[in-house]
C-alpha cells in the first residue's frame, strides 16, 4: 500500500473523511531556527536561512503542514514602520507609525515585490513550495486588525474604537487592502494563506468591537478570496469563546485557535462550517510537560475528531525556548494517537 502524504491527509479533513490518520502539525515558526543553529535575527532577515530552517524542520519531522511563519510585523514594516531585531527573539517595533493618527493619510498599500521584507517572505514561499511535495505548505501573515494594531498600538486602537471610530474604519479599510495585496502575492507561490489575528482575542477586545470593527473586514476578505477560488484560514490567539459563532459564520475555510478557548464549545458552535485546528497549549512545549501534552492530545482528539474536519495542532506558535525534546515528543505521540483515533472513527 502506497503511503499517504500530508497533503492527502489535509484534504481528507476538508472533505470530512478519514484516511490513515488524523492530520497534525505544530505551528513552528522561528523555533525552526534552532534546528539549523541560526539566530532568530538571521532567520527573520535572510531568506536562505529561513528556507534552510524550514526545509530541515520538514526533513526531521515530516509534518502534514509546513508553516511558513516569520514574524507578524512584515506588513507594518513594509508600510514604513521601523523595527529592531534582537539576536534571539522576535523583532519589535521601535515606534508606532501611527502614534500620530494624522499620518494615516500618508500611508498606502505596499508593493509585495519591492517593499520591506515582503519580497524575502515571498521568495521563501516560492522556494519551499518547489522543494516540498508531500506536505501541505501554508503561510502565516497578518490579518487586518493585527496590521492596524502594529501600526497604531493595540491599546491606542482599542481607545480609538470609542473616541474616533471613523479613524478605525479608515485604518481597517487600508489594512484590509494591504492584506489582500500581500496574501494574493503569497498565494501565487502555491502556498496556502492563514491570517494571524492575535489582537482579536477577547482577552483584549469586547464582542462589540469585534462585530463593528473587525467582522465586516473578515467578510470582505473571504469574499475577495472566494472569487479567487482561495480559502482562508483564520488564527486567533487567546480566548475567543464569546465570538466563536460569529467567527465561524464569516466563511473561513478553517479556524486555528488557542488553548484558552474551549474546543468543545467550538465544535458545538461551529456546526461543521469550518475545519478546526488546535488547540494544544504552547506552555506544554516550553516547559516540556510531556505527560500533560499526551493527555491534551488525547483530550483534543476525543473532543473534536469524531466527525473529521479536525487537524491537531499547537494552539499558537511553539515558544522559541522550547527544547527539541518537546517537539519530538509531540510528533511521535500525535502520530500514534492520530492513527488510533482515525481507526476508531472510520468504523
Amino acid at each position: 500500500m502506497t503511503a499517504l502524504t500530508g497533503k492527502e491527509r489535509i484534504k481528507s479533513a476538508y472533505k470530512r473523511t478519514f484516511v490513515d490518520r488524523i492530520p497534525f502539525y505544530p505551528i513552528s515558526g522561528a523555533f525552526t531556527a534552532k534546528i539549523v543553529n541560526s539566530t532568530v535575527s538571521r532567520y527573520l532577515q535572510d531568506v536562505e536561512t529561513f528556507v534552510h530552517a524550514q526545509f530541515e524542520y520538514y526533513q526531521r519531522y515530516k509534518p502534514d503542514v509546513v508553516v511558513m511563519l516569520a514574524d507578524l510585523l512584515i506588513e507594518a514594516e513594509a508600510m514604513g514602520a521601523r523595527l529592531r531585531f534582537p539576536e534571539n527573539s522576535i523583532c519589535e517595533t521601535e515606534e508606532y507609525l501611527l502614534a500620530d493618527k494624522g499620518q494615516l493619510k500618508r500611508l498606502g498599500v505596499p508593493d509585495p515585490s519591492r517593499d520591506g521584507r515582503m519580497p524575502y517572505f515571498i521568495e521563501a514561499c516560492q522556494q519551499i513550495s518547489k522543494e516540498i511535495g508531500d506536505s501541505a505548505v501554508g503561510s502565516t501573515i497578518c490579518g487586518p486588525w493585527a496590521v492596524a494594531g502594529a501600526l497604531r498600538g493595540i491599546e491606542a486602537l482599542i481607545y480609538d474604537t470609542m473616541d474616533d471610530p471613523d479613524f478605525v474604519h479608515r485604518l481597517m479599510e487600508l489594512t484590509t487592502l494591504v492584506v489582500i495585496e500581500f496574501a494574493s502575492a503569497v498565494r501565487e507561490t502555491g502556498v496556502g494563506i492563514s491570517l494571524s489575528e492575535a489582537p482579536t482575542s477577547c482577552s483584549l477586545i469586547s464582542p462589540d468591537i469585534y462585530k463593528e470593527f473587525i467582522e465586516p473586514y473578515y467578510r470582505k476578505l473571504v469574499s475577495v478570496f472566494k472569487e479567487k477560488k482561495t480559502g482562508l484560514t483564520i488564527h486567533i490567539c487567546g480566548y475567543i469563546d464569546p465570538i466563536m459563532t460569529e467567527v465561524s459564520q464569516c466563511g473561513f475555510s478553517a479556524i486555528s485557535f488557542d488553548s484558552p478557548s474551549s474546543l468543545a464549545k467550538m465544535v458545538e458552535d461551529n456546526q461543521g462550517r469550518c475545519v478546526l485546528i488546535g488547540n494544544i497549549s504552547t506552555s506544554l512545549f516550553g516547559n516540556a510537560q510531556l505527560e500533560d501534552m499526551e493527555t491534551s492530545i488525547r483530550t483534543c482528539l476525543e473532543t473534536a475528531a469524531a466527525g473529521s474536519g479536525y487537524i491537531l495542532s499547537s494552539g499558537c506558535e511553539v515558544p522559541l525556548d522550547s527544547p527539541l525534546e518537546s517537539l519530538d515528543f509531540f510528533m511521535n505521540t500525535a502520530q500514534r494517537y492520530c492513527s488510533e483515533y482515525a481507526d476508531r472513527y472510520r468504523k
